[in-house]
Formats: C-alpha cells, sequence, structure tokens
C-alpha cells in the first residue's frame, strides 16, 4: 500500500471580535498540493485542527495509507479517543451506526456533499499547488 505524508493544520483569526474565523488546511507533500477552507461555526483552533485532519483523509484513497503531520497535539488529545469494537456486535450504539451508513450507502447523498451543506460554502474552498 502507498502513503501520502500530509500536513495539517488548523487557524484562528479574529479572537477577541465579532468577526472570529477558522480555516482548515492540509499539503499533501508527495504531489505538491495545497487545499484550504474556511470553516464556519467553528470557534477554537483546535477544532479546526481536527477538520483539517477529516479533510485530508477524506482526499486519499482508500487504497492509500497516510502520514499525518500536525503541530497541535492538543487537538487530539482533547477531542479524540479511540475505542476498537468487534464489528456486527450486539452493541446498540454500534447498530445505529450501522444502519446509518447502510442507509447512507444506498442514497444520493455523499459525505462532501453533507459536509459543504453544513460546513463549507463553495467559494470557501480554495485549491493550490503554488508553493514552489
Amino acid at each position: 500500500m502507498s502513503c501520502f505524508s500530509v500536513y495539517t493544520d488548523g487557524s484562528l483569526s479574529g479572537l477577541g471580535t465579532l468577526d472570529v474565523k477558522t480555516g482548515a488546511a492540509v499539503f499533501f507533500e508527495d504531489v505538491n498540493l495545497g487545499l484550504s477552507v474556511q470553516v464556519s461555526g467553528l470557534l477554537f483552533s483546535t477544532m479546526a485542527e481536527l477538520q483539517a485532519i477529516a479533510l485530508a483523509l477524506e482526499c486519499v484513497s482508500p487504497f492509500y495509507s497516510v502520514d499525518l503531520f500536525m503541530n497541535n497535539q492538543a487537538a487530539l488529545d482533547a477531542y479524540v479517543s479511540w475505542h476498537k469494537i468487534r464489528g456486527h456486535s450486539d452493541i446498540s450504539d454500534n447498530k445505529h451506526a450501522d444502519m446509518f451508513a447502510k442507509a447512507a450507502a444506498v442514497s444520493n447523498w455523499h459525505l462532501s456533499y453533507l459536509i459543504s451543506e453544513s460546513y463549507f460554502k463553495a467559494s470557501d474552498i480554495a485549491v493550490s499547488n503554488d508553493y514552489e
């Protein structure tokens, strides 16, 4: 399996004002490609960091692995706790997640559409490969 090296970052602008904005960005080192989005509704840089991680993972094909590089361990420490459970076990909440996943698989909705509707506006997305 091939691997991408991806650098992620989140940013907070306008702290202490009524115009607080956050941004999330990823840089794919192997292909010299950057992607950044303005993220609405998030008032913490740690949440923007997590959004950047999600953005990186969403952009990579499932046939590749990812080496993530970030400068904010607090984002993971504060918000993420990994728990491995057996698939198709008799855990009620896992059954709910499975039910929603199956419904999404046969629907016309796409993750990128859901994210763009709830977090992004199309005009807020910027793609650049001008990092040379």
